[in-house]
C-alpha cells in the first residue's frame, strides 16, 4: 500500500497519516455514484469496514445524501476553516442507521453518525461509504483546499549548502501593503521584457520534493511586489509577497520560492489527469504586470531512495592537494541525500592535507547496499568497497580494474570498464565477484580482449549493456559506435544473445557512453557525445568536461532510437525551450550527459538523474565548463554543473519521446559542481519496520500498521497496490498496472 498521500519523503514536513485501510478493501465504492448494491461488492467482511449493524436494507435500496458534493476549505494566513457535511442513508424514503468510512483518511474523517470533516491538509477526492448488513453504498466528496497567504513571517536560514530550501535564492518575502495588495488585483499589463527561467512549463514533478525557485528575468523596471496563483481541480492558492529581506535596494528582485507547506498541499491535492497552473504577476510602480504562467503535471508518488554523487569543491571535506582562485582549499567526495534532507552528507571522503581524503569516480549496487569508489590522487588506483548501512570502508583487490565498473542490483558481480577515463582501469572488461576485500575475476565469462567502456547492470540482473570498444562478443565487432547489451545468468555467471542496442548517428563522429536500464528491463538510456572522442583520452572519449551531450533512448527489442527531446530541452518542433544566455549558454540543449534512471518507477512514471551544465534559471550562469574551483571565481561564482531529474513515460512506443522536462534536484552542494548521480534503493527493511511503500521491505508489502501509518509485511490478503511486490501483472489491484521488476506500477493518465 502507498501512503505517499500521507508522508512526504524529501521534504520538511510531512501530512499526518489518518489512512482507514486498503483501498481495494471497499471494492465496488470507489465508483463514485451514490447508490450501493448487494455483497458483490464488497469482497471482505462488514468488520473490515468497521460498520455497524443496525438496521438492514434490501439488496440495491441503499442511497446516501447529499450526493457527490463539493467542500471547500479555506484557509487564510494559516487559519483553518473546513466545514463539516452530515450524511444521511436512507432506503427508499425512510432514513436508516448506517455504518460510515473513507477510503482517503488523509482528505476527510467521518464519524459513526455520518458527519463528514476535511482534514484540511490534503484536496482531493474522497469516498464516502455507507455499509448496512451486506449493503453498502458510495459517494464521492470533492474537497477543495482555498488557501490565501500575506507574506511569509518565520525565519530565513541562507547558510545551507543547498541554499535557502535546497535550491537556492534570498527566501520569501514578507507581508505586503494593503496598498500594494490593492494593486497587484489589477487586470495585469503584459510584459515582454519579463519571462520566466525556472521551472519549465510541462514538466511532471514527483510528490515528497522540496519546493522549487521561481526565477525570471529583471525586466524594463525591478518589482516591489509579487502575486503567486497555484490552482488545480481540487487547490487554490493566492500569495503576496514583498522584496526578501536579504536583497538590498540596488538588487533586482528576480527570483522567488514557492513556500514548502504550500507546494507539499499542492502537490498531495492535484494528480493524475490533472494538472497543477502556476501564475506569478509583479507590482511594477503603480502598475501590475505580466502573467507569467506555466502548467505542471504531478505524479502520484514520491521518489525512493538515495542519490549518491560525486561532487568536486565541495565544502563538507577539505581534501585538494591544490588551492581555489581565492586561495581556499575543498574536497572532492561521495554524497549522499537521503529522503527528507535539505543538504546532503558525506558517504565517501575525508579531509586531509594532501589530496588523500578525495573520493569520486564511483558506482553503487542498485539495490543500495553497497557502493565503489577510487581513492586518493592521480591516478586513482586504490578501489574502495563502501557498505551504506555502516559507511564502513574496505580497499579492495586487485587494486586497478574496478574503476567505472558497473556493481550488480545485490552488489555481488562487478562488471570492469576497458577503457582511460582519468583512472587506473582494466585493460579489458571482465566480470569480478565481489567478496571484500577481494574481487576475483570469472574465467571466460565473456571473451579475452573485449573492451567496453562505462557498462552498466538492468535493475532485475539479468542484462548488461556497454559501449561496445574494440573485441568480440559472438558475431559483434566493437569500433566504439556501438552499445550492446548482453543477457546475463548471476546463477552461472555468464552472459549470452549479444546485441547492438544503440548505433551513433550515421555520418557523425559522436560516442556514446553511459549506459542505463529502464526499470523494466527493456530499454537503456544513453549519453550520445557530440564529436571529440577518442579512446585514448579521458575528456574526450566520453564525460562532461568540455564536450558536448544530449541523452537519447533504445528499446532492446526492436533497437529503435530516439533523442529525448523534452528532456534535453527541444519542443516537438525542433527549437529550444530553454533559456539562452551569456557566457556560452546559446546551446543548453547540448549539455546534458551521464544518464541513471531510478530502478524503482514512481507515480507511473520512470525517473532520470543527469548531469548537465545548462542554466539553473538566473542562480548558476557562468560558462558551462567551469566547474574546476582553479579555473573561476569559485568563491563568489556558482557553477553550472549540476544534477537535475526528469520523469519517464513507462512502456513507450519505440522510436518516440517519452521524457518530460526536467527539474533541478533540491539539496545537492549549490556551491560545487556535482556528477554522477545514481538514485538507488536503500537496503530493504524487515517485517515491522515503518515503511511508505511494499518495495521498501524485504517481505514486498506495506501494510496498515494499527498506530497509524505502514509496517512491512509478508504477505497481503488481497492484491498487490502500486509498489507492491507481484510474480505477474495480474497480482495488481489496478487492471491497468504491470509488474515491473517485481513490483506493481500503475500508469497515471496523461
Amino acid at each position: 500500500m502507498r501512503f505517499d498521500v500521507c508522508v512526504v519523503a524529501m521534504a520538511l514536513a510531512a501530512v499526518a497519516c489518518a489512512t482507514t485501510g486498503k483501498e481495494e478493501e471497499f471494492g465496488g465504492a470507489g465508483s463514485g455514484g451514490a447508490t450501493g448494491g448487494g455483497a458483490g461488492n464488497l469482497p471482505v467482511s462488514d468488520a473490515s469496514l468497521g460498520i455497524v449493524q443496525a438496521d438492514s436494507a434490501p439488496a440495491g435500496s441503499l442511497t446516501i445524501s447529499p450526493s457527490n458534493p463539493t467542500v471547500t476549505v479555506t484557509i487564510t494566513d494559516g487559519v483553518v476553516q473546513a466545514p463539516s457535511l452530515q450524511f444521511q442513508a436512507t432506503s427508499g424514503t425512510a432514513a436508516i442507521n448506517a455504518g460510515w468510512s473513507v477510503d482517503q483518511g488523509s482528505i476527510g474523517t467521518i464519524t459513526s453518525t455520518g458527519v463528514f470533516t476535511p482534514t484540511g491538509t490534503v484536496g482531493g477526492v474522497v469516498n464516502v461509504i455507507a455499509g448496512v448488513g451486506s449493503t453498502t453504498a458510495s459517494t464521492a466528496v470533492t474537497v477543495i483546499l482555498n488557501r490565501t497567504q500575506n507574506g511569509f513571517t518565520g525565519s530565513i536560514d541562507l547558510t545551507q549548502p543547498g541554499g535557502y530550501g535546497g535550491v537556492g535564492g534570498e527566501g520569501p518575502g514578507g507581508p505586503v501593503s494593503p496598498s500594494q495588495a490593492t494593486a497587484l488585483q489589477q487586470t495585469p499589463v503584459a510584459d515582454p521584457t519579463r519571462s520566466l527561467l525556472y521551472p519549465y512549463s510541462g514538466t511532471v514533478w514527483p510528490r515528497g520534493l522540496l519546493a522549487p525557485l521561481f526565477q525570471w528575468t529583471p525586466g524594463a523596471a525591478d518589482a516591489q511586489a509579487i502575486a503567486m496563483h497555484l490552482q488545480s481541480k481540487t487547490y487554490i492558492y493566492d500569495g503576496t509577497f514583498g522584496r526578501p529581506a536579504a536583497l538590498t535596494s540596488t538588487t533586482p528582485f528576480v527570483r522567488h520560492p514557492i513556500p514548502q507547506d504550500v507546494w507539499q498541499q499542492a502537490t498531495e491535492s492535484t494528480a493524475g489527469a490533472d494538472t497543477l497552473t502556476a501564475t506569478l504577476t509583479f507590482l511594477v510602480g503603480a502598475a501590475t504586470v505580466g502573467p507569467l504562467v506555466q502548467t505542471w503535471k504531478v505524479a502520484p508518488g514520491i521518489l525512493q531512495g538515495t542519490v549518491y554523487y560525486e561532487s568536486y569543491g565541495t565544502q563538507l571535506v577539505t581534501n585538494s592537494d591544490f588551492t581555489a582562485q581565492d586561495g581556499s582549499r575543498v574536497g572532492a567526495a561521495v554524497l549522499g541525500i537521503k529522503p527528507g534532507s535539505t543538504a546532503p552528507s558525506v558517504v565517501a571522503g575525508t579531509s586531509t592535507s594532501d589530496g588523500q581524503g578525495c573520493r569520486a569516480c564511483h558506482s553503487v549496487a542498485a539495490k543500495g547496499s553497497e557502493l565503489i569508489v577510487q581513492d586518493a590522487v592521480y591516478p586513482y588506483s586504490v578501489t574502495s568497497l563502501y557498505d551504506l548501512q555502516t559507511l564502513g570502508e574496505t580497499p579492495m583487490t586487485p587494486q586497478q580494474v574496478l574503476a567505472w565498473a558497473a556493481l550488480s542490483p545485490d552488489g555481488a558481480y562487478a562488471l570492469s570498464s576497458g577503457v582511460f577515463m582519468g583512472t587506473a582501469t582494466d585493460t579489458q572488461t571482465e566480470l569480478f565477484r565481489m567478496a571484500a576485500p577481494a574481487a576475483t575475476p570469472v574465467a571466460g565469462a565473456l571473451p579475452a580482449g573485449v573492451v567496453g567502456a562505462t557498462p552498466a547492470f538492468s535493475p532485475d540482473g539479468t542484462h548488461v549493456a556497454f559501449t561496445h570498444v574494440s573485441g568480440t562478443v559472438g558475431t559483434l565487432t566493437g569500433d566504439g559506435s556501438h552499445v550492446v547489451a548482453l543477457s546475463f545468468d548471476p546463477s552461472s555467471a555468464s552472459f549470452s544473445s549479444p546485441k547492438n542496442v544503440f548505433t551513433i548517428p550515421a555520418g557523425q563522429t559522436d560516442c556514446v557512453g553511459f549506459p542505463s536500464f529502464m526499470p523494466t528491463n527493456d530499454a537503456v538510456l544513453v549519453q550520445l557525445q557530440l564529436a571529440g572522442c577518442k579512446t585514448s583520452s579521458f575528456q574526450a572519449y566520453v564525460g562532461t568536461g568540455n564536450v558536448h551531450g544530449e541523452i537519447w533512448w533504445s528499446d532492446l527489442a526492436t533497437a529503435t532510437q530516439h533523442r529525448l527531446d523534452a528532456l534535453d530541452g527541444y519542443n516537438p518542433d525542433g527549437t529550444s525551450y530553454l533559456p539562452t544566455g551569456a557566457n556560452n549558454h546559446s546551446a543548453d540543449t547540448q549539455l546534458n550527459y551521464e544518464p541513471t534512471v531510478n530502478p524503482a518507477p514512481s507515480g507511473g512514471y520512470a525517473w532520470v538523474i543527469f548531469t548537465s551544465r545548462r542554466l539553473y534559471g538566473n542562480v548558476a550562469t557562468i560558462d558551462p565548463f567551469d566547474s574546476d574551483p582553479r579555473d573561476y571565481d569559485y568563491a563568489h561564482q556558482t557553477t553550472t554543473k549540476k544534477l537535475w531529474v526528469a520523469a519517464i513515460d513507462l512502456n513507450a512506443a519505440p522510436g518516440t519521446d517519452p521524457s518530460h522536462p526536467a527539474f533541478y534536484l533540491p539539496a545537492q552542494e549549490l556551491q560545487a559542481g556535482n556528477a554522477r548521480g545514481f538514485w538507488v534503493l536503500d537496503p530493504c527493511k524487515s517485517d515491522g519496520a515503518s515503511c511508505m511503500f511494499g518495495d521498501e521491505c524485504c517481505g514486498g508489502f506495506c501494510q496498515p500498521a494499527s498506530g497509524g501509518g505502514g509496517a512491512c509485511a509478508s504477505q497481503t490478503s488481497s492484491c498487490s497496490e502500486d509498489g507492491e511486490q507481484c510474480s505477474t501483472s495480474a497480482n495488481c489491484c489496478s487492471p491497468e498496472a504491470q509488474c515491473v521488476d517485481g513490483f506493481c506500477a500503475a500508469p497515471v493518465p496523461r
